[in-house]
């Protein structure tokens, strides 16, 4: 699973929500190396899959949450 840049991002979130630091750490580390251009572009790659908008809105959160580096105006 670990060669997949989704397992990663979900892996991140899910870690944050744990309070667990260093997994979280490593995950948002490994997605950034495996696709270090989809959180600039977070809301576009988020559109293109079928997500609603209160999903869209969680992640996004999370993301932030996790320590991926969301921009700020991005709601």
């Amino acid at each position: 699973m670990g060669k997949f840049a989704n397992y990663h991002f979900v892996a991140a979130l899910i870690f944050a929500r744990a309070h667990l630091e260093q997994e979280t750490k490593t995950s948002v580390r490994e997605f950034m190396r495996m696709r270090p251009r989809f959180i600039e572009n977070i809301e576009a790659e988020i559109a293109t899959r079928n997500y609603n908008a209160q999903d869209r809105i969680i992640l996004i959160e999370g993301a932030r949450q996790a320590g991926f580096p969301v921009n700020p105006t991005i709601h």
